[in-house]
């Protein structure tokens, strides 16, 4: 389908066209003009003053790919009678046998017509965010979230005929902005997914990702994230880079029991109050289920000793504390000292 796909790409047709559209009919293939292209139930013919200024766009051979038998690329035939009369196969130029009669639901249609809202998974009459989610919980099979024919053409939003993820990197790509190509919906070039995971793009998602990302994080001169290193970097696709992350690609580089890219709970906030202490690693400042339990690092004050944290833990002091599975909700953790004699 690639391969086909491709061809299509550098297929430029130089015609003009108008709408009108017309009842389904037989029209035999003995009676079909010359300069004449059929796709699916499409037919496409120059006008009479042979006007070229327009153009069959690969956009509208993917629009009238939806009408071929099987619905797929792979089964697409693009029948052309050309100016001799003889019927050629548009993409290869090969001699090709016709049937007998086409069926005829479009004649010369227009580049823009795509009445389909691509991208409007939930049907509310707009993309966003919550066509995203809504394709998620689909994709997970989320009791409550179907989609029926029209959903699912409205979901296939790079039009290979599949309801996946590449569909949702689509939708984010579109609504995020500044990828070249995704400006429009639907999207009908290659799609290939993000090396999550692999921050510093070697090939691999090791130590050396991890220890970019925090570099990053931190604002050290050097260490940058272009459009596409920055969605690498999103595991958990929230649309924030964060200790979240980080994380996560530990995880996936200990235990590899997690697969990139992975869509996590809700994320809460974790706050300090050091009281003058300085941490010599950080701790994290949000968290969601899938990367607990977690243990605090505690701090260091010069001329007191660290008698252990209080706050969401209770009111004693303890050294070790550990957020634990299943916690949620806001937390907050306020050091305590003792001054050294």
């Amino acid at each position: 389908m690639k391969l086909r796909f491709k061809n299509l790409m550098l297929f430029s047709l130089a015609f003009i066209f108008g709408l009108n559209i017309v009842n389904a009919s037989e029209l035999n293939s003995s009676d079909v003009g010359k300069n004449t292209y059929i796709i699916g139930t499409h037919m496409f013919t120059r006008n009479t003053n042979e006007n070229y200024n327009g153009q069959l766009t690969t956009k509208l051979i993917m629009l009238a790919s939806k009408t071929i038998e099987g619905n797929t690329l792979d089964d697409m035939i693009i029948y052309y009678k050309n100016a001799r009369g003889n019927w050629i196969d548009g993409i290869s130029g090969n001699v090709i046998t016709v049937p007998e009669s086409f069926e005829i639901d479009y004649v010369n249609l227009e580049d823009n017509v795509f009445t389909t809202i691509y991208g409007d998974v939930n049907l509310d009459g707009t993309v966003n965010g919550k066509d995203i989610t809504y394709l998620r919980r689909y994709l997970s099979s989320t009791e409550g979230y179907t989609l029926d024919n029209d959903g699912k053409e409205r979901a296939d939003v790079n039009l290979d005929g599949a309801i996946d993820n590449k569909d949702i990197l689509v939708l984010r790509r579109y609504l995020a902005g500044g990828y070249e190509g995704y400006e429009t919906l639907p999207y009908l070039g290659d799609v290939e997914e993000p090396a999550y995971g692999d921050v510093n793009l070697d090939g691999q998602i090791d130590a050396s990702d991890v220890f970019y990302l925090r570099r990053y994080l931190s604002s050290t001169e050097g260490y940058t994230l272009d459009i596409y290193g920055k969605e690498r970097a999103d595991v958990n696709l929230d649309d924030d880079i964060d200790d979240i992350d980080i994380f996560l690609i530990k995880r996936k580089i200990l235990c590899n029991d997690i697969k990139f890219p992975i869509e996590t709970s809700t994320k809460y906030a974790i706050t300090y109050n050091l009281d003058g202490g300085n941490l010599l690693e950080q701790n994290i400042t949000k968290y969601v289920e899938e990367i607990l339990p977690y243990t605090l690092n505690n701090p260091e004050k010069e001329g007191y000793t660290f008698i252990g944290w209080t706050g969401s833990n209770g009111d004693i002091p303890e050294l070790e504390v550990t957020i634990d599975s299943n916690t949620t909700g806001n937390l907050n953790y306020t050091a305590n000292w003792k001054i050294n004699e």
